[in-house]
């Protein structure tokens, strides 16, 4: 198929698609709840101010369609912007996209179709999806060779009619599920957000509640929403991204656990069969010596931004004085410096394009100590500008007084990134004696980034811990157990406590439901114990949920959970006074429920 230019291959798109550019417009202004659909007969609107790339009307805030025509190729695909939008300033670029990249990252079987029917990371890669940063862009699509020919371009018709299947096959559903998955998404996240509004101020809280309502469940995903920004429905994959990653710990508390379990302590060790004392860090001392490591890199880190950034400053006033700033390995001058890209021009079918070096793509390539034009590609994952972007490094390094080398090896030297958040969970806060637990650190966490002094010194930190402002820590606390420590006025005031309740609207089954509220009448005046509020002990909805990977009926499932959960627990609640004696006939009555 031959074209003359970018303008000609957008309108052949549109005109091919026909009433699918019709269908898009329609289904995007249904899922983004917009007012009205506008352009419906293109899906790709061209630009005629140099660019070449086009996207879909509107897509400039949102999950794009993406077409590129640039170095004889042509690319397609969905994209993620975080690139300035003039129009829009009500959000921060990534803001608007961040649950559009939550609602993709979140449906692995989405991923895993895509990347099996030959789509790739033609820009960026998935570490940036998952760490969005300002002036970025990733793009995840397919690319074709691009010959001239005579008075054009030509590309093969197999590769074109492939890219319009795609368009409106699996590129249109992936579309339309990554948007279904963000509504959704934004639903769960909304569920969290209260929590995760009070651990900001507060650094730390306890969900309290009866037991069954979720209140571990409930902390990690207020965990992965902090860590992430994003909370997923597939509670399986929640729990192996958090298991592995470095930025969360979780730990049971019971009344044997000491400092030296969770802080600092002695380990024995063997060493060519002599045995050896060591003072380590434990869970919570290895977490803070994470945080606090993205916390020093973040600072040394950004001191490497502002010295280019301030380059870019000198670099812009020159310009406007009509100086010309050449880079080493080209004759056509630097252009401009807009407080986050370096502009520079290249020549494309005898026309000036323009490109932008982005001072995030600069970070990147020069704490990968790139050498060459090819290590910065390899880096960047591109085919572009990097002969550009490895000149302008090294005018960069010998424009500054201040050694950026230096800087470079001081930020290579922490493993842990830069601005991270680092969440604890401490489950069944109460079982342990936490003044003891938790030592000199009653202090440390009312006043972070203030050392206090361990009993214990470790190799390279001495004795001093400093818990950082990027660390939150999350208790979990049954209400109904009063058989374990009570947390004394010190420690409850350097924690939010939130209740966390039964919820009946997240049992389905309607057995389940009706159930449910037949034991809720026993946490009335006419059987609860005086001593106790119906808050603090009611079962909550968790007792009521059928196991669904279980193959047994439904009613089987019900029985098991009132047999051996619920009853055992309601007696036992007779036992220990929190219910009255009275409450044995209505107990009975719940044992005859017709499951």
């Amino acid at each position: 198929m031959k074209f003359k230019g970018l303008k000609e291959f957008v309108e052949i798109i549109n005109t091919t698609l026909n009433g699918f550019c019709s269908d898009f417009q329609y289904k995007r202004k249904e899922l983004l709840k917009m007012g009205s659909a506008t352009n419906r007969d293109k899906l790709f609107i061209f630009s005629a101010d140099g660019r070449d790339w086009v996207i879909n009307p509107g897509g400039g805030t949102e999950l794009q369609y993406h077409l590129f025509f640039r170095d004889n190729k042509i690319g397609y695909g969905l994209g993620f912007n975080t690139q300035y939008v003039p129009f829009a300033n009500k959000k921060t670029p990534i803001e608007y996209i961040q649950p559009f990249a939550n609602g993709f990252l979140s449906n692995i079987e989405l991923q895993k179709r895509l990347f099996i029917d030959g789509f790739v990371y033609l820009h960026g890669d998935r570490s940036q999806l998952e760490n969005l940063i300002h002036d970025n862009y990733v793009l995840i699509g397919k690319e074709g060779n691009v010959n001239e020919i005579n008075n054009g371009f030509e590309i093969n018709d197999d590769f074109f009619d492939q890219m319009i299947e795609d368009l409106k096959g699996i590129l249109y559903k992936t579309y339309i599920e990554i948007l279904n998955n963000m509504n959704s998404q934004t639903k769960l996240n909304k569920k969290v957000d209260h929590f995760v509004n009070i651990l900001m101020q507060k650094k730390q809280i306890i969900l309290q509640g009866p037991p069954g309502t979720g209140k571990t469940y409930t902390a990690k995903d207020i965990a992965e929403q902090i860590i992430t920004g994003n909370v997923s429905n597939d509670k399986k994959e929640q729990g192996k991204y958090l298991k592995n990653s470095d930025q969360f710990e979780l730990v049971q508390f019971h009344p044997s656990y000491t400092y030296e379990d969770f802080v600092r302590g002695i380990a024995v060790k063997s060493d060519d069969g002599k045995i050896k004392y060591e003072t380590e860090n434990k869970v919570f001392g290895g977490l803070i010596q994470r945080a606090n490591e993205g916390e020093r890199r973040a600072k040394i880190k950004n001191n490497l931004i502002n010295i280019i950034k301030d380059y870019g400053e000198e670099l812009q006033v020159k310009i406007d004085d009509k100086k010309e700033v050449l880079l080493s390995n080209s004759s056509r001058p630097l252009k401009g410096f807009n407080g986050e890209s370096f502009k520079y021009t290249t020549l494309s079918n005898e026309k000036e394009i323009a490109r932008y070096i982005k001072v995030s793509e600069v970070v990147q390539c020069m704490l990968a100590k790139v050498d060459n034009a090819s290590e910065v590609n390899e880096v960047l994952g591109t085919k572009t500008h990097g002969g550009y972007l490895k000149a302008l490094i090294d005018l960069i390094k010998e424009s500054s007084e201040e050694s950026i080398d230096d800087l470079i090896n001081q930020v290579n030297t922490y493993t842990y990134d830069i601005k991270k958040k680092y969440v604890l969970i401490v489950d069944e806060i109460n079982r342990a004696n936490l003044p003891s637990v938790l030592g000199e650190l009653i202090y440390a966490l009312e006043y972070r980034d203030e050392s206090v002094t361990s009993i214990y010194e470790v190799e390279d930190h001495g004795k001093s811990i400093i818990i950082p402002d990027n660390l939150f820590i999350i208790g979990t606390m049954n209400t109904a157990d009063r058989s374990v420590g009570h947390i004394d006025y010190a420690i409850r005031r350097r924690f939010a406590f939130v209740d966390v309740l039964p919820n009946p609207e997240i049992i389905k089954n309607e057995k389940a439901k009706k159930l449910f509220e037949l034991v809720s009448e026993l946490f009335t005046e006419t059987y609860l114990a005086s001593d106790f509020e119906a808050k603090e002990v009611q079962l909550g909805h968790s007792y009521f949920l059928l196991n669904e990977e279980s193959e047994l009926p439904d009613f089987e499932k019900l029985k098991f959970k009132l047999d051996y959960e619920i009853l055992p627990i309601l007696n036992e609640y007779v036992k220990d006074g929190l219910l009255l004696e009275s409450a044995k006939e209505k107990i009975n009555e719940i044992e005859s429920f017709e499951c």
